[in-house]
């Protein structure tokens, strides 16, 4: 057999059908039935909810009209209930929360017993359970299957229904349903004795994957047909490339042959063991100022001092020193003072200038220390000290 995939169409009869129902509407469906033999069973495939989505396309059910007609012998009747849309069309009518669906169900049985097909089962999804539950057990159904029941739209005098008439009853929950899991099922079915709930581990309320699809439908076709001895499920899918070797079983107490190059084996005869190792000292952290000098002598071991002719601060780039010059002020006003005093001690001041000597000093000396008191911003403009406009007009007063 070939492989199966999600895709896979496999050989069928497939019939485009219209449902006529006792209220006079027109409902689209499909029917598909195997090739070489007559039917083993007929499943009847109540499809989720309209309002969300469902439809007789719903991929669980359009899988099994591809798949089980040729693997399992079965016939296959779809249809959209009334006012559901898929690729198939439009059915006439409108969405009625289950009651007036029943009525399409009448309608799809009615046309199955019209063929001659027998042994007819009901499978519900979703939307679709509740409507099996609530109109499905007449005859001649057999039995059915869920899946995924909410229960939200069924009562419990349907369930007592299906109890009194004995007919069988498989519920298939997901664990990580949103509606109804597992334990909560077991609790609600428990009035229906020949009810079996089983829970399916990882699955969520649509079945998504294809492997909960081949788990869903091998476990509905065990109740439908349990003559076949491994329902559908498909061979494993061949593996790609060189095929895996398989290692030889060892007798015990032996090991498998080291791989690579053979260890040295000491010629003197003494087996040497390795040394352990201590744990870690962890050194000291460095001072802060340590640290400081170990990186500069570090990054300028091989670089020549320049020292500032202002302030005496030494620099290790001649850009460095050239900024310095141009943007630290208290150095500004060293370099001032030094050029002052040179003027003096060299060149013998006119005897006008006299007077503002003394001033002159003194603002030097006051610009000075309100220069040294300052933070100047990085970045920024420097901006003129307090009170250095009225020294400006004092000056000016004085000449």
């Amino acid at each position: 057999m070939a492989e199966i995939v999600s895709n896979s169409v496999l050989p069928a009869n497939r019939e485009s059908i219209t449902l006529v129902t006792q209220d006079n509407l027109r409902l689209v469906g499909e029917l598909a039935l195997p090739i070489s033999a007559k039917p083993k069973a007929t499943i009847l495939l109540l499809h989720p909810n309209p309002t969300g989505g469902g439809m007789m396309d719903s991929h669980l059910f359009k899988k099994a009209a591809w798949r089980l007609p040729a693997l399992a012998d079965v016939a296959i009747l779809r249809w959209n209930t009334r006012g559901t849309t898929s690729a198939a069309g439009t059915s006439e009518g409108e969405y009625d929360q289950g009651v007036s669906e029943g009525l399409d169900f009448k309608a799809a049985l009615q046309f199955a017993q019209n063929r001659g097909l027998e042994n007819i089962w009901l499978v519900g999804w979703s939307f679709g359970t509740d409507v099996t539950l609530m109109h499905g057990n007449v005859d001649p159904v057999q039995g059915a299957v869920l899946f995924s029941p909410p229960l939200m739209w069924s009562k419990p005098e349907h369930l007592q229904t299906w109890a009194d008439s004995k007919r069988p009853l498989l519920a298939l929950v997901p664990e990580l349903d949103d509606y109804l899991k597992p334990v909560e099922a077991k609790e609600k079915f428990a009035i229906v004795p020949q009810c079996e709930v089983i829970g399916i581990p990882e699955c969520r309320h649509l079945w998504v994957g294809e492997k909960f699809v081949r788990i869903a439908w091998n476990l509905a076709l065990k109740e439908i047909r349990p003559e076949l001895p491994e329902g559908v499920e498909p061979p494993p899918p061949k593996r790609r490339g060189r095929p895996r070797k398989i290692k030889p079983e060892l007798p015990e107490g032996e090991q498998p042959k080291r791989r690579g190059r053979p260890r040295k084996q000491p010629t003197d005869g003494v087996v040497r063991v390795p040394k352990k190792r201590g744990p870690r000292q962890k050194k000291e952290p460095l001072d802060p100022e340590a640290k400081k000098t170990y990186m500069r002598n570090y990054y300028h071991k091989k670089k020549s001092c320049i020292e500032c002719d202002g302030c005496n601060q030494t620099f290790t780039y001649i850009a460095s020193l050239k900024h310095h010059r141009e943007t630290n002020s208290l150095c500004l006003m060293r370099r001032l003072g030094l050029l002052w005093n040179q003027l003096k001690e060299h060149e013998p001041l006119h005897a006008t200038y006299l007077p503002f000597t003394t001033s002159i000093e003194q603002e030097f000396e006051r610009s000075a220390k309100i220069i040294g008191k300052m933070r100047k911003p990085r970045g920024k403009r420097f901006k003129k000290p307090p009170g250095l406009e009225e020294t400006q007009n004092s000056a000016q007063e004085n000449q």
